[in-house]
């Protein structure tokens, strides 16, 4: 597929990001309860994200926007998506855990939850149905297939909390809900 005329690609922000002062120009769009920022493909940091102002200057339509930047998401994205043993170099722990991050150095892999062709796959070819969706950080995601979870939502959930309080960088925390991939109609929702 070629790539959109448009270089924006969109990008999760963290959850603790303060949208006042110097960012409360930034152009966010929410997804469930998480914030996406647009940026040119090559962005470095937060002061190249598109923001109202030039949307409004340059007489840029929101909805072109957001479908030139979700398109070129989905037909350029560079995904790797393994064992959570693997990528950490441990064998035989037994995690039912798989990690899901991008190839670029972006900082922005946990972009994959807009990409429906992956979330699907993941679905057909790993999970055989429905998983469950950590969001680890900015950086990537945990897919943890439905039938092969034995910890309860409730523990899930406070690992996710304690993890984002006491190990992510706070500029890293993408969110502290745990979701869920619905395979009968493709769709992630707020497990809690």
């Amino acid at each position: 597929m070629k790539k959109n005329k448009n270089n924006m690609i969109p990008r999760f922000l963290s959850k603790n990001l303060n949208l006042s002062g110097d960012l409360s120009d930034l152009f966010v769009v929410d997804f469930l309860d998480l914030r996406i920022g647009f940026v040119p493909e090559n962005a470095t940091s937060y002061n190249q994200y598109l923001t109202k102002s030039t949307i409004i200057k340059e007489g840029k339509m929101v909805p072109d926007i957001v479908y030139s930047a979700l398109t070129n998401a989905q037909n350029d994205l560079t995904v790797t998506i393994e064992p959570l043993d693997d990528f950490l170099g441990v064998s035989g722990a037994g995690s039912p855990l798989w990690i899901a991050l991008t190839g670029e150095q972006d900082n922005g892999g946990s972009i994959v939850l807009l990409n429906n062709d992956i979330l699907k796959w993941f679905s057909e070819e790993v999970a055989d149905g429905d998983y469950y969706i950590i969001p680890s950080s900015i950086h990537e995601v945990l897919f943890a297939p439905k039938k092969d979870l034995i910890d309860t939502i409730d523990d899930i959930c406070k690992m996710i909390k304690d993890v984002n309080d006491n190990i992510v960088n706070e500029d890293d925390v993408l969110s502290d809900s745990l979701y869920y991939y619905d395979s009968s109609t493709g769709c992630i929702k707020i497990v809690k």
